[in-house]
């Protein structure tokens, strides 16, 4: 390392350039850059491979990013990209660099991307994929020696595909190429029952992954130096499967989402659909993931007598025994989630040394230290797993996922056998859509590949460029009204923004007035949506991430409008009692207003409504969606009956009858919605 700086010194004395302006672009950040002035303009580009294979998924990536700033491939070219293995010039560079490391030099009017291995050789093609600067209405390379590795060895993503959200084959493949245009090289689905054994069909969903297509995933993230992990349950998290009656004997308690591990039949079960979705990965993974999270109330049941004679720890290693060596035959590494272990201090002692832990926290913490040391402390190999922090909201809650991931990975860096980085993505209450994670996702993998810290200052500034392809900085700061509005909405206790944007905002007026500022909300949310609604042109890259964009914004402004319509409704019809038989003038105004109030909530339910649909199939297969429309058609309806009674009010009892109106809490009685809490 230190002969590697004292060589970066020299190249920066003798070039007089400052190691600062690829820093301003690239993600994940070099560990050594010096970069000079633009040197090769560029408009056209040939990448030739010298004695070393071609890395097709490289130039589909390379290619696809640059055909969107305007450029061509073609020969012969302005630029002329050499990929080859380190010169010998550059051999004490190669133990430094190990099996992901690459050397990346630009001069006039060529690039030389160096590593003796295909990683390293991709992820130098990355970085040159980020190297193109503005130059007038053009592009340029700049004078360039990069000298790069990864600090952690795996860099993953882990993706719930269960709750709902399924994705589409396109999608998935667009989420592979992103991971590994930002050097991640590990993608973990996460199954409950969202892929079609051909074993236990009934328990699938519609549009479960099949057999064919799992391996068909694995086969093209391979094709980007990126592993596909299975994780499937096989221990808690199996309702859909223990909801069938032929398999009902094999849970905790009745029709529950935990197995029974005194059950033989139960462990058998799981081992079968292991080997099925292992057989589709076999050779392109290292890893499968057991799960083994969250087992709540195991041992409670069917269980129950297993665990008075051989204890919780016992119980749990003994289940999951035979589930490793299953994964192990299969050529590949168990791995499995921390907190159970965590709870069960002996139980960390005695987990083969085999296992991977994936350790899970999501809350922003100063430390991590006491959740990594015990598996340190057993020569236990660990991925740190923080958050993405979308589940249950609007948009994923940046402030907590970046802290949570910039602290956790720090401290993973600094501690013995911790081996990589598990970002995790989950969709719980079946609503939350991937594409309002990306940041989250890429902030994770450029802080597991760096040194750390990781800087989110500098993140955010790269940001735009690097994932959308434009320098402005205007998406970048509509991410940031983004996080504003979903801190905006921090509750005591906490809500999560779905739930809020759900409840009925007469009856929780009052708790969400006193505790939230709706103006700076709506101010916050709007700030974005108008940004977006006037952009000129779609982003060079990733456009498709905008709609989600747009519709988190749309759903924030919406969620505080509704509180606000809730409030104003009942100020006029308090006005309408006080002046009932006294002021019909000023009576009809305030009815009449009240009910544009209902109109104007029902006519932006069906407006996000439309846009949330449009938003899901971008990305996601048709089931499931019809469960999150429901609710806004339920609400409408809600609305619409409100607006019949208020309307019957006015015209019938006001007009006809008597000049009374009745009293607030008579006003919607009957109807389940509308009412102020008791």
């Amino acid at each position: 390392m230190a002969s590697r700086h004292a060589a970066l010194a020299a190249l920066l004395a003798a070039a007089a350039v400052m190691p600062v302006s690829v820093q301003a672009t690239v993600l994940p950040q070099p560990r050594e850059a010096a970069v000079g002035a633009c040197v090769s303009p560029l408009k056209t580009y040939e990448v030739r491979f010298e004695g070393v294979a071609r890395e097709r998924g490289a130039l589909e990536i390379l290619d696809e990013r640059w055909r969107a700033l305007g450029l061509t491939a073609r020969t012969p070219a302005d630029v002329a990209v050499r990929v080859s293995s380190l010169s010998e010039s550059d051999r004490a560079s190669r133990a430094k660099l190990g099996d992901e490391g690459y050397i990346l030099r630009v001069s006039r009017g060529q690039a030389h991307v160096e590593a003796d291995t295909a990683a390293g050789r991709f992820y130098g093609l990355m970085t040159l994929a980020q190297l193109p600067r503005p130059d007038g209405a053009g592009w340029c390379l700049p004078q360039a020696r990069i000298v790069d590795e990864p600090a952690m060895r795996w860099r993953g993503v882990s993706d719930d595909v269960s709750r709902g959200p399924i994705p589409t084959m396109d999608f998935f493949e667009e989420r592979i190429r992103t991971i590994a245009a930002f050097k991640g090289n590990l993608y973990s689905l996460y199954f409950e029952s969202a892929f079609r054994d051909p074993s236990v069909p009934l328990s699938s969903p519609p549009d479960a992954l099949t057999p064919r297509e799992l391996a068909r995933l694995a086969a093209y993230a391979a094709r980007f130096h990126v592993a596909l992990m299975p994780e499937q349950e096989t221990l808690g998290h199996m309702h859909r499967l223990l909801s069938l009656e032929r398999f009902s004997d094999l849970a905790e308690l009745p029709h529950d989402y935990v197995l029974a591990p005194a059950v033989p039949a139960a462990e058998r079960l799981v081992q079968r659909i292991v080997k099925d979705e292992a057989a589709e990965v076999k050779g392109r993974t290292p890893f499968f993931h057991v799960g083994g999270d969250e087992p709540n109330l195991v041992g409670t049941g069917r269980s129950a007598g297993l665990r008075e004679r051989e204890g919780s720890e016992a119980m749990y290693l003994g289940y999951y025994a035979p589930l490793f060596a299953t994964v192990t035959s299969m050529g590949m590494r168990p791995v499995i989630w921390g907190d159970v272990l965590l709870a069960h201090p002996d139980a960390v002692a005695a987990l083969p040394k085999s296992v991977v832990v994936a350790n899970w926290h999501y809350a922003a913490e100063p430390s991590y230290e006491k959740y990594l040391t015990p598996f340190a402390n057993a020569g236990i190999e660990q991925m740190v797993a923080p958050g993405a922090d979308d589940w249950g909201q609007i948009y994923a809650d940046l402030s907590t996922a970046t802290a949570n991931a910039a602290t956790f990975v720090r401290d993973g860096q600094a501690t013995p056998k911790v081996i990589g980085m598990l970002e995790t993505v989950w969709h719980d209450d079946g609503e939350s859509l991937f594409a309002n994670t990306w940041y989250p996702v890429l902030f994770a993998l450029s802080a597991a590949w760096q040194p750390a810290p990781i800087d989110e200052r500098a993140f955010h500034a790269r940001f735009d460029w690097a994932f959308f392809g434009t320098g402005d900085q205007r998406l970048a700061n509509d991410l940031d009204s983004l996080r504003a509005a979903q801190d905006d909405l921090r509750t005591t206790p906490t809500d999560p923004s779905n739930y809020l944007f759900w409840i009925d905002p007469f009856r929780n007026q009052r708790r969400i007035f006193a505790q939230i500022e709706v103006t700076k909300l709506r101010l916050d949310a709007e700030r974005a949506l108008h940004d977006l609604e006037t952009q000129s042109a779609p982003p060079p890259l990733h456009a498709d991430a905008l709609p989600a964009m747009r519709l988190a914004a749309e759903r924030y402004d919406f969620l505080g409008r509704k509180y606000q319509i809730a409030r104003e409704f009942d100020a006029y019809y308090a006005d309408a009692l006080a002046h009932a038989g006294k002021d019909d003038e000023r009576v009809f105004h305030d009815l009449f207003l009240a009910r544009y109030l209902l109109w104007e909530w029902r006519d932006n339910l069906s407006v996000v409504r439309d846009d949330y649909a449009r938003a899901w199939e971008r990305e996601c297969r048709p089931a499931y969606l019809s469960n999150v429309l429901a609710r806004y058609d339920e609400w409408r309806s809600n609305v619409l009956r409100m607006e019949d009674r208020l309307q019957g009010v006015t015209r019938e009892r006001y007009y006809r009858e008597d000049h009374r109106l009745p009293t607030r809490a008579e006003l919607f009685s009957g109807l389940d919605v509308g009412n102020e809490a008791p």
